[in-house]
């Protein structure tokens, strides 16, 4: 028995031992797959961190880097060269690559090392999305070898930067567009406690280098004062969310609001082509702030911020976009230049005279006017255009659309109504008129009214109540030797924008919405020697003038002239000129009187502008104007791979 009980004994240590064994197995594999599950969850959090920070990374390429190079673009790309960057041999069809590489990526001034300043001056210290308690991510964008300090992760190299195409200038006056591409790797980084992750993305940023157009400013004014040398002050409900430009120097009474880059000359009564100069101060690089006079930028604290204080209030300008006070002079179109000669020789249709009524409209042939089936109309009224030998005036009605597939190839096919009297009966057709890529009218006179489709009900001082003047597709620039005066709304069917800045009641200031950036319909209105105004005042012939709050989308233009409400002194109040696109002209024309006490209005119309942001895409008004300086017209970024890492 006592050996049967110790054989017992040691079967039962045994079986213990046996299961103790198998028990810590088991522990150990059950710890080992929590372990590994939570290696698992920590590896596909910080994954997807990553991942959501890379696609940061190109929002950050298509939007706040084109302004960055088109910056660096316009300050070091050769106006003189064949080429805009690099160099080659008069024979040569193509910069030589190390000439391009030196420009582009070949060191401390080059436009790689310039745009990495910038980079990493937007991202290093930038705040990003918050992504929860104990996780993170982190950002850097490098165009050389190193970003935010760090230098490029091990393996991956940066090539430099190429020429891709385009064709060399000739000297004659004409500018090529060409295409060059910079290289570029995205570091994207997310981690979790003890987890990280970090994807390395490859690829280049290809940008067009062209003349920029003038549609690229929300205000541009070769003087910045009105033609009788009254100056213009920016006050308090000064709202402008786009750049804008003078040759000469702002005024500032108040707090206003500039959303877009503000950038100055400093000219002193500025001449066509350049600074005149005027004996002892031609140039001088600062503003005036109201009872203090001109603040010169050595004593601005700081120029970034510049501000004055005195019995008139405090005066200090916000620069939500910066500000730079010794900008280079933007001369406004040469009327003798290349580009200005042949602008009419470019345009779709011309009319040789004055046009009595130019009306813009959309087909409402599918109900609300767009879809496949609509047209853009133009009905042009002008003395010398007759009804089949009648001595009134007839309306030429054109209109056009897309036709055929879109691509490359595609184009506006344009039709003319052509009537004719059979049996004492008036008979119309539509008759092929042209076919273009860019449609664009020239007049060689004034555009006495330019509208687009009446309210409805008539005399409605409610803009909503008006019917598109430009269809969804459609993009026209009108082009006149003299005055153009909008005698009506002029409203795109896709807008790109929803609203206005609004400053709050608290001082701050609400940017417009523009979430709608693919839009194709464009406006341009150009008046070479004349002003573009907005009718008004007009007691004799009520058909001259604007109505009540007119709406406009359009970028208006005049080269020597103003863009202003005619007779904005007289009158009673109208309303407000609610504009969505920019201002461009010699000088700063005036819209209205108002009362300093209330800021209300006595006389013409107030402002409310809006820009267009498109404008900083590269996309402008056909056969508009371009500024003498290269710019960047369009940015293309293209991704070849990514290399994962966990850490």
């Amino acid at each position: 028995m006592r050996r049967t009980q110790g054989i017992a004994a040691l079967t039962a240590i045994l079986v213990l031992g046996l299961v103790a064994s198998v028990t810590a197995v088991m522990l150990t594999r059950t710890f080992n797959e929590v372990r590994n599950t939570g290696d698992d969850a920590g590896i596909i959090q910080t994954l997807m961190l990553a991942r959501g920070t890379a696609n940061l990374a190109g929002a950050v390429l298509q939007g706040p880097v084109r302004g960055l190079l088109n910056a660096i673009v316009e300050d070091q790309s050769s106006a003189t060269e064949r080429w805009s960057f690099g160099t080659s041999t008069p024979s040569a069809g193509v910069p030589s690559t190390d000439s391009v590489a030196q420009a582009l990526s070949g060191g401390s001034g080059s436009v790689a090392y310039r745009l990495q300043a910038q980079l990493d001056a937007l991202l290093c210290d930038a705040d990003l999305p918050d992504v929860g308690a104990d996780a993170s991510i982190a950002l850097r964008i490098h165009v050389t070898p190193t970003a935010c300090g760090s230098a490029l992760p091990n393996g991956v190299e940066l090539p430099e930067g190429r020429f891709v195409s385009g064709q060399a200038r000739d000297g004659d006056g004409a500018i090529s567009d060409q295409t060059y591409a910079l290289p570029f790797v995205i570091v994207a980084e997310g981690s979790s406690g003890a987890y990280r992750r970090s994807i390395a993305s490859y690829g280049e940023l290809q940008f067009l280098v062209g003349r920029s157009s003038f549609s690229r400013y929300a205000l541009f004014t070769g003087e910045q004062q009105t033609k009788s040398g009254t100056p213009i002050w920016f006050t308090g409900s000064t709202l402008f969310d786009g750049p804008i430009h003078t040759n000469e120097q702002f005024a500032f009474f108040g707090q206003p609001w500039f959303g877009g880059a503000v950038t100055s000359s400093g000219c002193v009564r500025a001449g066509q082509e350049d600074c005149l100069n005027v004996p002892g101060r031609d140039q001088a690089s600062g503003a005036t702030f109201y009872g203090y006079g001109f603040m010169d930028v050595s004593r601005m604290r700081p120029p970034s911020s510049p501000w004055a204080w005195n019995r008139y209030g405090y005066h200090a300008p916000t620069f939500a976009g910066g500000v730079d006070w010794d900008a280079s002079f933007i001369p406004l179109p040469d009327e003798n230049g290349v580009e200005e000669r042949s602008r009419e020789d470019e345009a779709t249709l011309s009319v040789d005279g004055d046009v009595e009524s130019l009306v813009l409209y959309v087909s409402p042939s599918d109900g609300g006017g767009g879809g496949s089936n609509a047209y853009q109309y133009l009905e042009i009224t002008a003395p010398d255009t007759l009804w089949a030998g009648d001595d009134l005036p007839h309306e030429d009605v054109y209109r056009f659309r897309w036709q055929g597939a879109d691509g490359p190839n595609a184009a506006f096919t344009v039709w003319r109504e052509d009537c004719v009297e059979i049996v004492d009966e008036i008979v119309c057709f539509w008759e092929e008129e042209a076919s273009t890529r860019a449609f664009s009218l020239f007049v060689d006179g004034e555009v006495e009214r330019l509208r687009g489709p009446v309210r409805d009900p008539v005399g409605s001082e409610d803009p909503d109540d008006a019917a598109p003047a430009i269809a969804s597709f459609a993009q026209v620039t009108l082009i006149a030797e003299d005055d153009v005066r909008i005698t009506g709304d002029l409203m795109y069917q896709d807008p790109p924008c929803s609203s206005s800045p609004v400053r709050e009641a608290d001082g701050t200031v609400t940017p417009a919405e523009c979430s709608n950036l693919d839009a194709d319909n464009l406006l341009g209105v150009y008046a070479r020697s004349g002003d573009v105004l907005v009718g008004n005042a007009h007691w004799y012939d009520e058909t001259l003038n604007a109505p009540y709050d007119v709406t406009v989308h359009s970028v208006l233009m005049s080269r020597d002239g103003e863009v202003a409400v005619e007779n904005y002194d007289r009158g009673a109040p109208r309303g407000t000129m609610n504009l969505l696109g920019g201002v461009i002209a010699r000088y700063y024309g005036g819209f209205g009187l108002f009362n300093a006490s209330t800021g209300r209005n006595i006389s013409g119309y107030g402002r409310a502008f809006t820009f267009d942001p498109r404008g900083l895409q590269g996309i402008a008004p056909p056969n508009f104007p371009t500024v003498n300086e290269d710019g960047v017209r369009s940015i293309l970024v293209f991704t070849y791979g990514q290399r994962e890492q966990v850490e």
